[in-house]
């Protein structure tokens, strides 16, 4: 039965909106061991969970509050701190791409769907990240300087659905953090949690968790 319902609901599906790091990428395992050999370096021992906890699904601004409060600075040093290590150790996400990413988003495509990247990462990581092989697969992106408040408001999601002409019923959302499945369920749509990064997050509050992005076709 419960399959049943689901198959039923999908029927009147127009639209995926998929968050970035974590559910297309596995950054989020970047960003949080790069956060730990950052703070490392200044003679401070974080685990992962600790990490995990206090940076996935948040803002830069929330990133950089939270680094300064650990290092006992202000926001501005700890920003300065920050952003060195990355300039010393950068992101390039073609190396960290979920394999299925590029199939998932071009099917979809191909299927009549519209696609719209939604994140609270900065627009240059969005850049970089469209830059992978992604030009033309979506209609729409949301990032951290369009001015939406952060996840788990839902802003970044409604921003989206208006973009594209779509009713939070008609629309999934896509997501791999507790903020984005807030924001998410808060925008209306039908939210699926995805595990592939598998860092021990808690995607029990989405409408279907999956393992693998490939489950979405």
């Amino acid at each position: 039965m419960l399959l049943f319902l689901y198959n039923r609901d999908m029927e009147k599906i127009r639209a995926y909106l998929f968050d970035m790091d974590g559910t297309l990428a596995d950054s989020e395992n970047y960003y949080i061991t790069s956060t730990i050999s950052c703070f490392r370096e200044r003679g401070i021992e974080k685990t992962f969970d600790e990490i995990r906890n206090a940076l996935v699904g948040v803002t830069m601004d929330a990133a950089y509050d939270y680094v300064a409060r650990v290092l006992g600075v202000d926001v501005e040093e700890g920003k300065r701190i920050y952003d060195d290590y990355y300039k010393r150790h950068p992101l390039y996400y073609k190396d960290y791409l979920f394999k299925e990413s590029l199939e998932v988003i071009r099917t979809l495509k191909e299927r009549g769907y519209k696609t719209a990247l939604c994140t609270m990462n900065e627009q240059t990581s969005v850049d970089d990240f469209i830059s992978c092989g992604f030009e033309g697969l979506f209609d729409f992106t949301v990032s951290f300087n369009d001015g939406v408040r952060e996840k788990p408001y839902p802003d970044v999601y409604l921003k989206a659905m208006e973009a594209l002409g779509v009713k939070p019923e008609e629309t999934v959302v896509v997501e791999d953090s507790v903020s984005g499945i807030k924001a998410g369920k808060a925008s209306g749509a039908y939210v699926i949690g995805c595990n592939e990064a598998d860092i021990g997050t808690d995607l029990s509050e989405a409408d279907k968790v999956i393992d693998n992005l490939l489950e979405l076709l």
